[in-house]
This record gives C-alpha cells, structure tokens and sequence, in this order.
C-alpha cells in the first residue's frame, strides 16, 4: 500500500512545484522550493482538502450503488486512500445500507456490486447524499461518476421546478448531483418498477 500511497501523493502534488524523488538506499526526498513546499504543507493540514470517515463512506455509497459494478482498487483511488482502508469501510457500508435492504456482494473477477431494489438503491443515495456539504466533493463525485452529461439537463429540470414554484433551491448544487445520478441510472436500465411502489 505505500506505493499506492506514493503514487496518490504524486498525483496530489501536479502542478504544486513540488515532488518526491526517490534515492535508491537513500529513500525518499521531498523536492521543491520553500514556498512551494509550505504551500503543500498548509494545503495539507486543512481539513477541507481531505475526507474525514463519515464523509468519505457516504461518497463510497454514492459511487458503490450508483456503479453497476466498481472495485477495492477503484474506491481506494477515487477516495485516496489504501485498499485496505476501503475494505474496512466496505463493512460499515455493508451495515449502513442494510436497512435499506441492500447487500453488497463481493465476487473474484466481477469486484464489488450492489443488489436490491431500486427504489432502496436510490433511497440510500439520498440518504448518503445529506452527509455531505461541499461543492468540491460533488464536483469529484461528477467526476468519478461521470454524470457531465446529465448535469446540464438536471439543471434544467430544477430551474423549470423553481419558476413554476416560485422558489430557489438553497441546495441546488446537491439537487443537481443528485437529479445527475438518478438520470444516469433511468437511462442505463435502472427504473423503479411498480412492484416497488
């Protein structure tokens, strides 16, 4: 996992000034200037810049249910953490949308995939979706999930809603995300059945 880590922490730093360079028998040498270095170094100790636990296992959710099927490896990049932290979260997650009746099924060579209802899967989407409060995390949700194509038409969506209703959506950004992923779904298959309802 440290050169998971390694590769992440190379990936982190594009663009900053600043990187790792490796010394055989000598280790590893952070390069750069003073200012680069301590602009890194502030960007690091704030937290915004990092998921904290409950933030990070409902992004999982997000990308674990909206996914038809994802992987350690794939959660472990998109969250920036080890494999094995993803695994140990997997089982909170596991817990967290069984109230939903949902069950994550792990399968060598198919990786890790969600099976229950519809209607449960966009519940606990939802559901997953009220712990989180910035726009940067959506933006990399949009990312990840690459709902580019949808957020356009979900604006829209909201914005014929707000005229007819005469309001303006205070969470539009988390609205838009979230109208994204549910169009996303209906347009690969996903629709709730009347059996559901």
């Amino acid at each position: 996992t440290a050169r998971n880590d390694l590769a992440m922490i190379d990936t982190y730093l594009i663009g900053s000034g600043v990187q790792v360079e490796r010394k055989s028998k000598y280790g590893l040498r952070i390069m750069g200037s003073q200012e680069a270095v301590s602009r890194v170094l502030a960007d690091a100790d704030d937290p915004q810049n990092f998921l904290d636990k409950d933030t990070r296992i409902s992004f999982e959710i997000i990308l674990l249910l909206t996914r038809c099927q994802t992987s350690y490896e794939q959660l472990s990049e998109d969250c920036y953490v080890s494999r094995q932290t993803v695994i140990n979260d997997v089982k909170q997650i596991r817990q967290n949308i069984s109230v939903f009746n949902i069950s994550v099924i792990g399968s060598s060579g198919l990786g890790l995939f969600a099976k229950g209802k519809e209607s449960s899967i966009r519940s606990a989407i939802k559901g997953a979706m009220t712990v989180i409060h910035d726009d940067a995390i959506f933006s990399e949700l949009c990312k990840c999930l690459d709902l580019h194509e949808f957020v356009q038409e979900a604006e829209n969506i909201l914005s014929q809603f707000e005229e007819q209703l005469k309001v303006q959506y205070a969470d539009r950004t988390q609205l838009t995300l979230l109208l994204s992923i549910y169009l996303k779904r209906i347009r690969t298959g996903h629709n709730i059945v009347s059996s559901e309802m």
